[in-house]
This record gives structure tokens, C-alpha cells and sequence, in this order.
């Protein structure tokens, strides 16, 4: 039985005047703007030695504008609620300093790729680039009477590397894309339905070894049909020959193996996905995403993220 309450009924086969639907392309048939509101939460868990050394929450809501402009899908992302809660808690100050670098990051208004469904352009790059030079500012008074040697190193390294990002547009887009909720929204499905359940391959960044990029083999399975309604299962197989090992375990050997005792066994990339798209409006209506990255009895990672519209 699916996890979708909406989905309880019995499964539906899939019929070729669907199939024909879903191949068409996602046409603009709307003049005014779409709103939506989002609200995602996400837990993040990483374990060593299979016991919980630190664990995070965040809940957000999120407002978006779809606009058609002459034919260009053209999308406003509102971050409205950002709430975040870490244990241990030392950890929260340097936290609150990444959410409130959130708060600029995700406030775009964005040109949406008409071939991949992914954001092509920030159309409001000065509106951001002006917030970071006001929050920076900010950040420089507030910290202002650190003495410090090495908390001032910390504090210019963060400016460092935050401004190194936000002040070139294509590596910001990249970094957006890293948040789930925008992965998970500007995707295929918003120019090309019939898209939305071929297989495709995914890059994504390991949370346990920066750096390293996982390239993810995406299989997509249709598991329910309706209407106007189609939920999609898709899960993930990694290639060891296309995974840099020896990096990851010379990175394990820095890094975890003082803390953990035990050598480098074998790594692992988990990906799944259960979502609901709504194929008339091409929007989201719900998705779960399960992460998990380990290398095994050792270290793992794990990301459990719900996502649902709530208008």
C-alpha cells in the first residue's frame, strides 16, 4: 500500500491515452500567476560506530510564483520560515550563521531552463548581491570584539568562502541546487512530462567526504495513476568503478578512522524517492526523499525529507 493516504485506492494501470498525455509538453496555459506554498521538514542523522553523535531538524515554508512571460516559465522562491534545531548545541551559532546565509540564497527570482526544468538565470542577482554586502557588514560588526586568533580565521574563511560563491551566479545556482527543495522543484517535470519517469543520472555531493561527487543511477517507476495525478518511486544505484574509493578512504582515514577505531570497510549511496505530481498544473504536490551514505559498521549519514504543498 502506498505511503500516500490520497493514493489508497487500487493501483491503476497504465493505458496508452496517459501515456500519450504525459508525452506531450507542459504547455503555458495559465496568464496570471500561480502561487504555491511549501512546507518541507528535514532530519539529518550521522552515526559512528551506529550510535547518533549528532542529529539536526529543519522545517521551512516556502512561497513561490510561477509566471509565463512570453512563453519562459519564470519562478519567485519566498523563504518565509526557516527553523532549525541542532543537537549538540555548541554547534547552533555556526548554524544560525549558514540559515541566515539561507535567507539570501533562496529569495530568487529565477528563469527556468526550458530543456531541463532547472534554473537557467537569476533574474534578481544584484537584489542578492546587495543583501550578502549588507549582511556581511552586519556579520563584521557583530563579531567585531573577537580577540581570537583562531575564532577571527574561522569568521574570515566563512566571508571567504560564502562571498567566493554568492559573487559568481553559476556556482550560486549549483549551490541552490544542492537544497533539496530546490532540486526536488525546478526539475523536468515543469517543461517535459514525459520526461519525469525515464532514468537519468544524478551528481550529487557527499555529506561525509567534502569534495566528492557520487554519480547516482536513477531508475523511475511509475506506481500509481489518476487523472490528474501520477506518483512516481525512484531509486538510485552507484557504480564502485565511477566512485573515486581511494580518495573517499584516504579522506576516512583523516577523518573518521581517530574517532571511530575501526579501517575503512566499504562505501555506499542510497537515494529514494517517492513523489506526487500533479500533471495538469506540473507542479509538486508531495515528495518523501530517503538518503543514507556510509561507509559501512563504520560512519553513515542519513536524510529523511518530506516535502508537501499546503496551498
Amino acid at each position: 500500500m502506498s505511503r500516500f493516504k490520497f493514493f489508497e485506492e487500487e493501483q491503476v494501470n497504465i493505458v496508452d491515452d496517459h501515456k500519450t498525455k504525459l508525452n506531450k509538453k507542459a504547455e503555458p496555459k495559465i496568464s496570471e500567476p500561480v502561487l504555491l506554498k511549501y512546507r518541507c521538514e528535514q532530519t539529518v542523522a550521522t552515526k559512528l560506530n551506529n550510535v547518533i553523535t549528532n542529529h539536526a531538524t529543519t522545517k521551512r515554508e516556502f512561497h513561490i510564483k510561477n509566471i509565463i512571460d512570453n512563453g519562459s516559465l519564470i519562478v519567485e522562491v519566498s523563504l518565509v520560515d526557516n527553523i532549525i534545531k541542532i543537537n549538540p548545541t555548541h554547534l547552533s551559532e555556526a548554524m544560525d550563521l549558514f540559515s541566515s546565509l539561507d535567507l539570501i540564497k533562496c529569495n530568487v527570482k529565477v528563469l527556468v531552463d526550458q530543456e531541463t526544468g532547472k534554473i537557467k538565470k537569476i533574474l534578481n542577482y544584484s537584489e542578492v548581491l546587495n543583501s550578502w554586502e549588507n549582511f556581511k557588514a552586519l556579520l563584521k560588526e557583530r563579531y567585531s570584539f573577537l580577540r581570537s586568533s583562531g575564532a577571527e580565521i574561522e569568521l574570515k574563511k566563512f566571508i571567504y568562502l560564502a562571498e567566493a560563491q554568492i559573487k559568481d551566479e553559476k556556482i550560486l545556482i549549483e549551490d541552490i541546487h544542492t537544497k533539496l527543495f530546490f532540486d526536488l522543484f525546478f526539475d523536468r517535470y515543469l517543461v517535459n512530462l514525459s520526461e519525469v519517469y525515464k532514468p537519468f543520472t544524478l551528481g550529487y555531493n557527499s555529506q561525509l567526504f567534502e569534495g566528492i561527487s557520487v554519480p547516482l543511477h536513477i531508475s523511475s517507476e511509475i506506481v500509481f495513476e489518476k487523472p490528474l495525478f501520477v506518483e512516481l518511486k525512484k531509486q538510485s544505484k552507484i557504480d564502485v568503478n565511477e566512485v573515486d574509493i581511494s580518495t573517499i578512504k584516504k579522506k576516512y582515514d583523516q577523518k573518521f578512522q581517530p574517532i571511530v577505531g575501526y579501517k575503512f570497510s566499504s562505501y555506499d549511496f542510497q537515494y529514494q524517492v517517492r513523489q506526487i505530481i500533479n500533471t495538469e498544473l506540473s507542479l509538486i504536490e508531495e515528495t518523501d526523499v530517503f538518503i543514507m551514505e556510509e561507509v559501512k559498521n563504520n560512519v553513515e549519514v542519513i536524510v529523511d525529507y518530506k516535502l508537501r504543498r499546503i496551498e
